[in-house]
């Protein structure tokens, strides 16, 4: 709400567009659909700074594209009706799906590129919008790499970009899926970028899903840094709330002689261990830590785990790596 109501103050004049009159339903959510799409009607000069942080109503990663199979019917409009209006329509909630079915039903991949360029100029703006992200994610999944220079260009152009981008709610997504698809040397500026702030993003409530893709998708030098960079962070990184989800993309994509790097440097502090044993988002690194260990002479994971079974079983997570504590021969 306040990242809303932030943006809204500053683009107050203008109006949400509509490709057609709303049905009786949507007219009850008019006014919602108007605050919405007003988040994406800031100038092109403005960056992510300008938005606040985002609550942690939602999780940033991938929760699919809208679904423009209805759009059509919905809006009344052929999907070619689009061009000349792909930035106005994608701003709002049933224009971005006429987009979306564009693009879908495009015959040849000249006339997707077609609709897709008229974004140029105004992709960090796209990248932001509760609506417009949901084409940009259409494009990544349906058009080759090589034609999604589009939307890294203006990423690598703005300083600091990459890093507000990781941080908003809606433009975490995107990067996200560019890691996905492109090959490495293509988003190597962007991985280059999360790297660069990975204990800060690491932390951060959507940054993190940016630094978990690098550790899922990146070059192997790039997974090497930053599991050297978890390895030596570990304790910063655990305390945060959505720390845990970062050290267990690091721990299951790391190569095996790395995985046992971050798994004793968690294990050698116990108040790392129980913090991250007692976590909704943690516990599973910690059960991650003691698969690595098994077998091997670092039992400390376990011994303090076991020590700490009283207050483990009190806790709806803890129990879960109290039961994996007791399983162990």
């Amino acid at each position: 709400a306040d990242e809303e109501n932030l943006v809204c103050a500053k683009s107050s004049s203008t109006s949400t567009v509509s490709c057609c009159g709303p049905s009786p339903a949507e007219g009850l959510m008019t006014n919602r659909k108007s605050r919405r799409a007003s988040t994406c009607s800031t100038s092109v000069g403005e960056d992510f700074a300008a938005l606040s942080e985002a609550s942690d109503d939602d999780p940033g990663g991938d929760d699919g594209v809208e679904p423009a199979g209805g759009a059509a019917a919905a809006g009344g409009l052929p999907a070619s009706s689009v061009a000349g209006r792909v930035w106005i329509l994608s701003q709002d909630p049933v224009g971005c799906r006429l987009v979306q079915t564009a693009l879908d039903l495009a015959p040849t991949p000249s006339e997707r590129r077609a609709v897709a360029r008229e974004l140029e100029g105004r992709v960090l703006q796209v990248m932001r919008c509760p609506h417009g992200n949901h084409v940009l994610q259409k494009c990544i999944s349906i058009m080759p790499a090589e034609d999604l220079q589009f939307i890294i260009d203006p990423l690598e152009e703005k300083e600091g970009a990459v890093v507000q981008a990781s941080k908003n709610r809606y433009g975490c997504r995107i990067l996200q899926q560019l890691m996905k698809k492109c090959p490495p040397r293509q988003v190597h500026y962007i991985t280059e970028r999360v790297l660069g702030a990975a204990t800060s993003l690491a932390c951060h409530t959507f940054g993190n899903y940016a630094v978990q893709c690098v550790m899922k998708f990146g070059s192997e030098e790039q997974k090497h840094r930053l599991v050297r960079c978890v390895e030596q962070n570990v304790a910063e990184i655990s305390r945060s709330v959505v720390g845990g989800g970062v050290l267990e993309a690091a721990i299951a994509n790391a190569a095996p002689c790395e995985q046992s790097w971050i798994a004793r440097a968690v294990a050698r502090d116990p108040e790392v261990l129980l913090t991250l044993a007692l976590a909704r988002r943690g516990h599973a690194s910690v059960l991650l830590v003691l698969e690595v260990l098994r077998g091997t002479a670092d039992q400390s994971a376990r011994a303090v785990l076991v020590a700490n079974a009283t207050k483990l079983k009190a806790s709806r997570y803890g129990r879960v790596v109290a039961h994996a504590c007791c399983a162990e021969p």
